[in-house]
């Protein structure tokens, strides 16, 4: 087995003992361009305070662990952000920092679905972030429900709860970068109750970072196409969320992200040919006539239509999901608009006469204009 480099995060206690059946299971990469790798061992401590207790999730800023605050004495989970490799680096985990305070305000957990962040500290060049500790994200709740799929009524309650969370950010343009069922920590099991997490892909609108990540199977259009983002992107990822709590699958099962705006082709249909001939990025998915790239299996434009996907004869949720999930992000639902489930307020849209399946390539918006000079202002 090839050597690891390991970092040791924890104040190790005289009276702990090092379990090795437990650091095998603890230890864990991150993302691989930070070569970096951590190990964690039961019962020593952060800052004389935080006993670890387990690892419970891991992404590419860092990865979460279980702890006991022997203060409060109340167990908590902890994000510990790999040692920045960068000064971009740096400034991307400063600007997660930023966010999470940005968002603390009192009662933004009970009235907002903020997590609640309880520290934050920095342990031997690491930046730790405390927050409460939840039991299950969404994804654990949908693996859990297997073939029976959840109750439609319970699928809108959480779908309620992110949309609370997404109407706050938005009044603070804020872009959360990375919906998912994952990101999505359940509160309370009976009532539904939610929070929102994990802020390592948020950004500020007016102060975008040149590479925005996320999750490639809830990644927007105009992201891969290099139009400048908005609000916009959470919404996408918000239909795609729910798509997934309905279904119990993800909608878009993209291998690459070359394959992943064919996919959305293959349900969706082509987008709008203004946002084919704009985009900055359109050479990588598309030719000079507009055609576009399939990298292995050729996909054909809306073979595989959203309400069959779906498997749902319901229209206002087939509605609701395709008002998520419209190419052009000034046609798509806003957090305020989705306030009344089920129904989606389009009826003021330019297309809301036009039947469903007959929209496709006539998709306009009023506000295209918008977009052209994001991409003005980009190139300039």
């Amino acid at each position: 087995m090839p050597p690891r480099l390991f970092v040791i995060l924890a104040f190790v206690s005289c009276s702990a003992r090092r379990d090795p059946d437990c650091a095998r299971d603890a230890v864990s990469s991150v993302h691989p361009a930070l070569q970096v790798a951590a190990m964690e061992f039961r019962h020593e401590h952060l800052r004389y305070r935080y006993e670890v207790l387990k690892k419970i999730g891991e992404g590419g800023q860092g990865q979460v662990i279980q702890c006991l605050d022997h203060k409060r004495n109340i167990l908590v989970a902890i994000k510990i952000l790999v040692s920045p490799s960068s000064s971009k680096q740096e400034t991307y985990q400063k600007m997660e920092l930023q966010i999470a305070l940005e968002l603390q305000d009192e009662g933004s957990d009970e009235d907002f679905n903020v997590i609640k962040v309880l520290n934050i500290f920095h342990f031997r060049g690491h930046y730790c972030i405390v927050m409460e500790l939840l039991k299950e994200s969404l994804h654990e709740v949908i693996r859990n429900a297997g073939l029976r799929r959840l109750d439609m009524a319970m699928v809108k309650t959480y779908t309620r709860g992110i949309l609370k969370f997404l109407r706050h950010i938005n009044s603070r343009k804020i872009v959360h970068a990375d919906i998912k069922p994952e990101n999505v920590l359940v509160k309370d099991t009976v009532t539904g109750t939610v929070r929102i997490t994990d802020f390592g892909t948020s950004f500020f609108v007016e102060s975008q970072p040149m590479n925005v990540g996320g999750t490639l199977e809830y990644l927007a259009p105009e992201l891969l196409l290099g139009y400048s983002l908005t609000c916009g992107v959470d919404m996408w990822a918000l239909g795609c969320t729910v798509a997934e709590l309905a279904t119990g699958r993800e909608l878009f099962r993209s291998n690459s992200h070359e394959d992943h705006l064919p996919r959305c082709i293959e349900i969706l249909g082509m987008p709008p040919r203004y946002m084919v001939n704009g985009a900055p990025d359109r050479t990588q998915f598309f030719d000079h006539r507009g055609k576009m790239f399939c990298p292995g299996k050729k996909r054909v434009p809306r073979s595989f239509p959203l309400h069959r996907v779906l498997k749902s004869d319901d229209p206002e949720f087939v509605e609701f999901i395709s008002s998520c999930l419209r190419w052009d992000p000034n046609c798509r639902m806003t957090p305020v608009q989705a306030r009344h489930m089920g129904q989606p307020q389009m009826t003021d849209h330019p297309m809301a006469a036009v039947p469903f399946e007959r929209r496709g390539d006539l998709q306009l918006c009023p506000n295209r204009w918008v977009m052209f000079a994001a991409i003005h202002e980009k190139e300039g």
